[in-house]
């Protein structure tokens, strides 16, 4: 449990092409490691120190492609994942933020009667300044 300390220090601290090595392995499974308590933290530093090209990536990961395959829609569902969606409204830029909202939103229908979801809207509506209907 403690490897996701030093994987998130050299994401802070390291050379990008380690960086960006993490951050394509990271991708390549992020539903499973946005699902775990301690790998749950590395993808979000991911977001965090990735530059707006892998964050594009990362994000494209969480989003998928059809509801039936998007990791998203596990993720709001999970105990760790949808801290995950969370960090990623905060970190993310407007355009990115922009996608995973309607994405969610668009995935997601009964968002509000999810035991996670409600953390997920009153994130979006503390960005947005709006009202989740």
């Amino acid at each position: 449990s403690y490897g996701n300390y030093v994987v998130q220090h050299v994401l802070k601290h390291g050379p990008n092409q380690a960086r960006n090595r993490i951050i394509k392995e990271v991708a390549n499974n992020v539903l499973a490691m946005s699902k775990h308590k301690f790998s749950s933290n590395v993808v979000e530093k991911c977001f965090m120190f990735g530059n707006d090209e892998e964050r594009d990536h990362l994000l494209s990961q969480v989003v998928g492609t059809t509801q039936e395959n998007s990791p998203l829609v596990q993720m709001v569902r999970d105990q760790y994942g949808n801290y995950v969606i969370q960090k990623l409204l905060e970190v993310t830029n407007v355009a990115q933020r922009n996608r995973l909202i309607n994405s969610v939103m668009e995935m997601v229908p009964n968002l509000r009667k999810l035991m996670f979801g409600k953390h997920i809207i009153a994130k979006i509506e503390k960005i947005t300044g709006k009202t989740v209907q």
